[in-house]
C-alpha cells in the first residue's frame, strides 16, 4: 500500500536511515513528509522526486541535529536556508541536479565542521569558483555548472585531506594554479571540457598521488609530462587539447596504465616498435587526429590486454603487420584516412587467431579483397574498407560475404548521389561498408531525383523529368524531350497549364531515355499522329488525304475532302447569295436600299465601331494564357477579331497553308486581295443592277414591281437626292445610279482597303515582327527557335525565306499601314468637313472631334506597340508584363485627359474598356504566376519550363481560380455585349421603321396624327448628318398633317 504522508510522532523516533524517493508522498510544504522534524535521531536521509521549490528559512530539516547525510535529488531552486550551515553532525550535501541558479553558498555549505562530501553537480551554480575549501573536504564535486573566471591559487593549501575534485563542464579559464602541488592527497582530478590553458605545473605528475587525471577539452598546450611521473596513473585523459610533442616511449611501459586518451592534438613523431611488457594493463589507446607517421610495428599491436585502438587520421604508411588480426585481445580496431598499401594479411596462422570484431581500414591505399579476414568465421559486427579504391573483389559471391541482396534492405549512400545495397557477413549478417568499386557497382544504382550509371556518377534529375532511381529517366504526357551532348537534358512543357492531358507530346505517357542513349526508348512515341517537329507544335499535311491542322493544343485530322469542299462552297454561295439580295434590294425597294446603306454606314464610321475592334483583338492577343477550358473557347472565338484562321482547318482545301512560308504568303495578299474581291463584288453588283433595272422596265407596267413604281414615283414628286449612295434624280431614265458606281469604282476601293487594312493591321503586325523574335532553347542554348513557331530553328534556310518576306510585309504593313494614314490625314487636312472626302476617308476621323481629327494616328501607335511588347519581346521577360500595363495606363491617362470622340457614350466605352483589358491582363498574368513554379535560369514561349500540376494535369483546381476567371469573363462578356448592342442599336431603328412603312393603311388610319407626327420625326435619326438641307427638308414635308 501507499507509505503513510503523516510520519507518527512515537513509533519512529529512534530511525537512523530514512530514503524516500517515490513520488507517493510529500504533503509537506516544498512536498515533504509532515512530522519529519519527529524523527530526532535520524542520521541518514535521502528526499527526492516531490521535494521541490525554495526552501524556507525555517525547513523541517534543520530540527534533525543528529543528521549526517542528507541527499535531496528533487527540483529544489533558489538559496539554502541559513540553518543548513548549523547542522554540526553533518558529513555528506549532496543537492546533485537541482536547479538553485544561485552563487556557490559557500557561508552555508562550508559551515558545519565535519563536512567532508560536497556534490553540487548540474545545480546551474554560477558566478566563480570558491577561494577556500574546509580542511576537512575529501571529495568536492562542482561540475556541469556555470562557473566561470580561473581556478584560485588560494584553493589549494598544505593541509588539506581533499582527495577528489571535480570542475569538469563549466566556463573556467586561465591556467592551472602552482598551489594545486600543496594539496598533496588529490588523486583524481577531473577538470575537462572547460577552457583552460597554459601548460601543466611541473609538480603535478612528480607531487601528488594521482590516479584518474582527465584535461581534456581545454587548452592546454606545451610538452607531454614525462612518463616516470605517471606511474600510479591509471586513466590518462589528455584528448583535445594543443599539446604538440612526441608520444615519451616510457607512456607504453607503465604499470599501472589501462587507458590512454591522446587523439586530437599535435602529437608527432612515430608509435613505439620495441616489444611492451607482458604485464603492461594498457586496454584501450585512443590516438586518432594527430600527426603520427611512419609505419605500424607488428610490437605495438603485441599488447595482451589491448581490446581498443583507433590511429584514425594519421599520417601513418607501409603494410599492415600481420598480426593485425592476430591478437587474440583486440576487438576494435580503427585505422581509417592514413596511407596503408598492400593487401589485408593472408597468414593462416594469423587468421585463424583473429578476434577483432569491428574493423574500420576505410580512406587508405589497400588494394586486394577481404574475403580472406571474412572467412576466418569470427563474429564480426562491422568491417569498412571505403575509400579504398584499388580494392576488389576476387569474385561476385566471394567467400565469407552475404551476396544475397534480398536479405539486405540497407542502403548505403555514396558520394555522387550512389544508393547500394550493404553488403554483410555470413556468419553473424554484420555490415559491411565497401565502395562500389568493389563489386563493380553492381550492386549499386542512382537514388531517387537522380539518373545514370554509378560508374560514371548520377546527375541530378533534368527539368520536369521523373527519376525513381537508376539509370533511366521518364517524362509525363505533355512533355517534349531535348537532348543535348548524347545525353537527356530535360523535357519542355508542350502546351498552356491544364492542357497535359490533351497534349499531342508524349501521347501514351510512357516515353523514357537511358543516361546514356541520344534518344527516347523504342517503345516511345514522342507526338501524336498527325504531329511533329520541336514540342509537337507542327502539324503534318502532306495532301488533302491525309492532313491536320491546328486546333487548340493539339493537331486534329482533317474530315473528308467533300465534306472540307462542300463548306467551301456553301461560304461562297453564301456570299453570292447576299450579293444578289442587296441587288434586287437596291432596284426593288432603292428607298430601303438607300436607308440600309445608310445605317451600314452609320455603324462603319462610329467610334464604338472602332472602340470594340481594339478590344477584341487586343483582348484575344494578350489573354491567351487561360485554362484550357476557357481559352479553347472564348480567346478562340476572339481570334477571329484578328482574323485568324488557326482552329477552322484552311489546310485541309490547301495544304501548303501547312507550310510556314506559304502561310505567311498568303496572309502578305490578304489586304490586297480582299480588296479586290470585294472591289469585283462591288462593280459586277451594280453592273447586275444596272441589268436588272433595264429588265424591270421593259415589262408592262402592270408587271413592275409595284415598289418600284411606288419609289419612282415618290422620287419624282419630292425631286430628292437622298444620299451619296443613290442618285434617285436620273430614276426617270436610269433607275439606279449604277453609271456613277461604274464609273467611279475607285473612290468603294479606297473606302474598302480603309476597312480592310484598319481590321487587319494588328495582325499583320504582330505576324511581321513574330519570326525575329528568337529565343534560346533553355535546355540547349547552342540553338534559337522562334518563339511563336516552336518548330522553326532560326538561322536555317527555311527561317531566311519567312524573315525576308516577314521583312516586306514589315515595310509593307507594319509600317507603310501608319505612314499612309498620317499622309492621308496630313493631306486633307483642310477639307476634313468636305462630304466628298468624308465620303471616302471619313472612317478615320468622322467619330472624333475635329481638333482631334489625327487621334487615329494614336490608336494606330498605341497598336503598333503591343505587337512589339507581344511579338519581340520574351514571355519570360519581366519587362513584358511592366511595358504591356504601362502601354494602356498611359492610353487610359491620354483618353481621360484629351476625350477625343464626339458622343460621350464613345469616350466612356473607351475608358471601360481599356480598364477591363488591364484588369484581365494583370489578373491573367497574377494566376499564371501563383500557379508556375519557375526553374531556375531556364525559360521559354509559354513563360516557364515546368508547373506543378494535379492528378488530374489541371492546374485550376481551387474554388479561388475558377471565381476569379469567372468574374474576369463575365466582365468581359458584359461590356463586349454592351458595345456591341449599342452598335447594331441604329439598324434596328432602321428595321422598326422599315416594318412601319409597310403596315396596312387602315392599322395607320387609327393612329393620332400627333402620334404619326413623333414616329416619323425619327427617321432624321437614322439618316446620316452628313445628308443634305433638302433632306431634312423632305423630312419635315412628310411630318405635315395633309402628308
Amino acid at each position: 500500500g501507499p507509505f503513510p504522508l503523516i510520519l507518527p510522532k512515537s513509533n519512529l523516533s529512534a530511525l537512523h536511515y530514512l530514503s524516500l524517493t517515490s513520488p507517493m508522498y510529500g504533503d509537506g510544504p516544498n512536498g515533504l513528509p509532515s512530522g519529519l522534524e519527529h524523527l530526532s535521531e535520524l542520521r541518514v536521509l535521502r528526499l527526492g522526486m516531490n521535494v521541490s521549490g525554495v526552501l524556507p528559512t525555517t525547513t523541517t530539516l534543520c530540527e534533525l541535529k543528529q543528521l549526517q547525510n542528507l541527499v535531496l535529488r528533487g527540483q529544489i531552486a533558489g538559496p539554502l536556508p541559513d540553518c543548513i550551515g548549523d547542522l554540526s553532525h553533518l558529513q555528506t550535501l549532496d543537492l546533485t541536479d537541482n536547479p538553485i541558479n544561485t552563487s556557490f553558498p559557500a557561508a552555508v555549505v562550508f559551515k558545519p565542521p565535519k563536512l567532508q562530501f560536497v556534490m553540487f553537480s548540474g545545480c546551474s551554480l554560477r558566478g566563480e569558483l570558491p577561494t577556500w575549501v574546509p580542511s576537512s573536504i575529501a571529495e568536492l564535486d562542482l561540475s556541469r555548472n556555470s562557473f566561470t573566471g580561473h581556478v584560485w591559487a588560494s584553493l589549494f593549501k598544505s593541509g588539506l585531506e581533499l582527495e577528489y575534485i571535480r570542475l569538469a563542464h563549466n566556463n573556467l579559464d586561465g591556467s592551472i594554479p602552482d598551489s594545486v602541488c600543496t594539496a598533496a592527497k588529490i588523486a583524481y582530478i577531473e577538470w575537462n571540457n572547460n577552457q583552460l590553458s597554459g601548460t601543466f605545473p611541473e609538480c603535478v605528475f612528480s607531487d601528488l598521488p594521482l590516479s584518474t587525471v582527465d584535461l581534456s577539452n581545454n587548452h592546454l598546450e606545451g610538452l607531454l609530462p614525462d612518463g616516470y611521473r605517471l606511474a600510479g596513473v591509471f586513466e590518462l585523459i589528455l584528448h583535445s587539447n594543443n599539446f604538440e610533442s612526441r608520444v615519451p616511449d616510457s607512456y607504453f611501459r607503465l604499470g599501472n596504465l589501462q587507458i590512454l586518451s591522446l587523439h586530437s592534438n599535435r602529437l608527432y613523431g612515430e608509435l613505439p616498435t620495441f616489444k611492451p611488457p607482458s604485464d603492461s594493463p594498457i586496454s584501450s589507446m585512443y590516438l586518432h587526429n594527430n600527426r603520427f607517421n611512419g609505419s605500424l610495428s607488428a610490437n605495438f599491436l603485441s599488447f595482451p590486454k589491448l581490446h581498443t585502438i583507433t590511429l584514425d587520421n594519421n599520417q601513418l604508411s607501409g603494410t599492415l603487420p600481420s598480426n593485425i588480426f592476430g591478437n587474440h585481445s583486440i576487438v576494435a580496431l580503427s585505422a581509417s584516412n592514413n596511407r596503408f598499401i598492400g593487401t589485408l594479411p593472408h597468414s593462416q596462422a594469423a587468421l585463424n587467431n583473429a578476434t577483432v570484431v569491428s574493423l574500420d581500414l576505410s580512406n587508405n591505399n589497400l588494394t586486394g579483397s577481404i574475403a580472406p579476414y571474412l572467412s576466418t568465421g569470427i563474429g564480426t559486427s562491422y568491417v569498412s574498407v571505403l575509400g579504398n579504391p584499388y580494392m576488389r573483389q576476387q569474385s561476385f559471391g566471394e567467400a565469407g560475404i552475404l551476396w544475397d541482396v534480398s536479405r539486405s534492405n540497407t542502403t548505403v549512400g555514396y558520394p555522387g548521389f550512389v544508393s547500394c545495397l550493404r553488403i554483410s557477413t555470413k556468419t553473424m549478417n554484420s555490415p559491411i561498408d565497401v565502395w562500389p568499386q568493389y563489386y563493380d557497382y553492381e550492386l549499386c544504382s542512382c537514388t531517387a531525383h537522380f539518373f545514370g550509371h554509378p560508374k560514371t556518377g548520377c546527375k541530378a534529375c533534368p527539368p520536369n523529368g521523373d527519376c525513381a532511381g537508376g539509370a533511366s529517366v521518364s517524362w509525363r504526357r505533355g512533355f517534349y524531350p531535348v537532348f543535348t551532348a548524347g545525353h537527356f537534358a530535360g523535357a519542355l512543357p508542350c502546351t498552356a497549364p491544364g492542357s497535359l492531358n490533351i497534349s499531342d507530346c508524349n501521347p501514351h505517357g510512357n516515353c523514357s531515355a537511358v543516361w546514356s542513349d541520344a534518344k527516347p526508348g523504342k517503345d516511345c512515341q514522342l507526338c501524336a499522329k498527325g504531329s511533329s517537329g520541336r514540342m509537337c507544335s507542327h502539324c503534318q499535311c502532306d495532301s488533302i488525304y491525309d492532313c491536320h491542322f491546328r486546333s487548340g493544343e493539339t493537331c486534329v485530322h482533317c474530315g473528308p475532302v467533300a465534306t472540307s469542299w462542300a463548306i467551301v462552297v456553301a461560304i461562297i454561295a453564301g456570299a453570292v447569295v447576299a450579293v444578289l439580295a442587296l441587288v434586287l434590294l437596291k432596284v426593288w425597294y432603292p428607298r430601303v436600299h438607300e436607308e440600309l446603306m445608310i445605317g451600314m454606314s452609320t455603324v462603319s464610321d462610329s467610334g464604338t465601331l472602332k472602340v470594340l475592334i481594339i478590344y477584341a483583338q487586343t483582348t484575344s492577343a494578350l489573354n491567351a494564357m487561360w485554362p484550357s477550358w476557357s481559352a479553347s473557347v472564348a480567346v478562340k472565338m476572339l481570334g477571329v477579331a484578328n482574323g485568324h484562321t488557326a482552329g477552322i482547318g484552311l489546310a485541309c482545301i490547301w495544304p501548303m497553308i501547312g507550310d510556314a512560308i506559304s502561310e505567311q504568303l498568303l496572309y502578305s495578299f490578304v489586304i490586297p486581295g480582299l480588296c479586290l474581291a470585294v472591289l469585283v463584288a462591288y462593280v459586277v453588283s451594280c453592273m447586275c443592277s444596272y441589268i436588272v433595272g433595264k429588265l424591270n422596265r421593259s415589262l408592262p407596267s402592270y408587271l413592275r414591281s409595284v415598289s418600284w413604281r411606288r419609289n419612282h414615283q415618290l422620287a419624282d414628286s419630292l425631286d430628292e437626292q437622298p444620299s451619296r449612295y443613290v442618285n434617285l434624280d436620273k430614276m426617270d431614265g436610269e433607275s439606279v445610279d449604277s453609271v456613277d458606281a461604274v464609273k467611279f469604282p475607285m473612290n468603294q476601293a479606297v473606302k474598302w482597303w480603309i476597312y480592310i487594312a484598319y481590321f487587319f493591321f494588328f495582325d499583320m503586325a504582330t505576324r511581321s515582327l513574330a519570326p525575329f523574335n528568337c529565343i534560346d532553347d533553355p535546355l540547349d542554348t547552342s540553338k534559337s527557335y522562334v518563339q511563336a513557331l516552336p518548330w522553326l530553328q532560326c538561322y536555317q534556310m527555311t527561317w531566311d525565306y519567312l524573315a525576308g518576306l516577314s521583312a516586306g510585309m514589315l515595310v509593307m504593313y507594319t509600317a507603310g499601314i501608319p505612314v499612309v494614314v498620317a499622309v492621308i490625314l496630313l493631306y486633307y487636312r483642310q477639307r476634313i468637313g468636305d462630304p466628298v472626302v468624308n465620303d471616302k476617308i471619313g472612317f478615320f476621323y468622322v467619330c472624333y472631334k475635329p481638333r482631334y481629327y489625327w487621334f487615329e494616328l494614336a490608336i494606330i501607335a498605341r497598336r503598333l506597340m503591343l505587337a512589339v511588347f507581344l511579338s519581340v519581346i520574351p514571355h519570360t521577360s519581366l519587362a513584358r508584363p511592366t511595358l504591356i500595363v504601362g502601354c494602356f495606363l498611359a492610353a487610359l491617362v491620354v483618353q481621360l485627359w484629351v476625350w477625343p470622340f464626339k458622343k460621350r457614350r464613345d469616350n466612356v466605352l473607351e475608358v471601360l474598356s481599356l480598364s477591363a483589358v488591364t484588369l484581365t491582363f494583370v489578373a491573367q498574368t497574377t494566376w499564371w504566376d501563383r500557379t508556375s513554379l519557375m526553374h531556375p535560369a531556364v525559360g521559354y514561349y509559354s513563360q516557364v519550363l515546368s508547373f506543378g500540376v494535379g492528378s488530374d494535369n489541371s492546374i485550376l483546381g481551387n474554388s479561388n481560380d475558377a471565381v476569379l476567371v469567372t468574374i474576369v469573363a463575365m466582365v468581359n462578356i458584359v461590356l463586349m455585349g454592351t458595345m456591341a448592342g449599342m452598335l447594331v442599336w441604329p439598324l434596328f431603328k432602321w428595321l422598326g421603321l422599315l416594318l412601319y412603312r409597310h403596315t396596312p393603311l387602315s392599322f395607320k388610319n387609327n393612329i393620332n396624327n400627333r402620334n404619326t407626327t413623333i414616329i416619323l420625326s425619327l427617321i432624321p435619326s437614322v439618316i446620316s448628318q452628313r445628308q443634305t438641307n433638302k433632306q431634312r427638308q423632305l423630312a419635315h414635308s412628310i411630318s405635315s398633317p395633309h402628308n
